[in-house]
């Protein structure tokens, strides 16, 4: 059965997003995948997302800015969000879970590990199909 859940994918390295889409994909859920900031903002307020992964060295608007603009927004400060980067300064770590961010992985990735966290997140979230009918 298909998963009534979406993931958006903002990531500029190709690899990156084709594993992680292939692997959720797999799993049952849809995805949508921007290459840079400012494409997955633009995403994310307007699409029905249910949760998102966000590297943070992104072309055009940072996965910082991307943070930042989420924690400002009631359409999107309440999506579950996986932050994915290359920096393991605590600094780093601090500010994204400051800004919501639900965790936090280093790269290189284990990606099993990311997609338990993706699913752990998931399992937590009503059924978007339960949502509609109780209205």
């Amino acid at each position: 059965m298909k998963s009534p859940f979406t993931v958006l994918i903002v990531e500029d390295d190709h690899t990156s997003t084709v594993v992680a889409s292939t692997m959720l994909n797999q799993r049952g859920y849809d995805v949508i995948c921007a290459k840079n900031g400012r494409d997955g903002l633009e995403i994310a307020q307007s699409a029905r997302v249910d949760l998102i992964i966000l590297d943070l060295n992104l072309p055009l608007f940072s996965g910082q800015q991307f943070l930042n603009a989420r924690a400002q927004c009631e359409v999107m400060k309440h999506i579950p969000c996986i932050v994915t980067s290359a920096h393991v300064q605590y600094n780093y770590i601090d500010d994204a879970k400051k800004l919501g961010a639900n965790y936090y992985f280093t790269k290189p990735l284990d990606w099993h590990h990311l997609i338990n966290r993706v699913e752990d997140l998931m399992n937590k979230l009503p059924s978007p199909d339960l949502a509609k009918a109780a209205v």
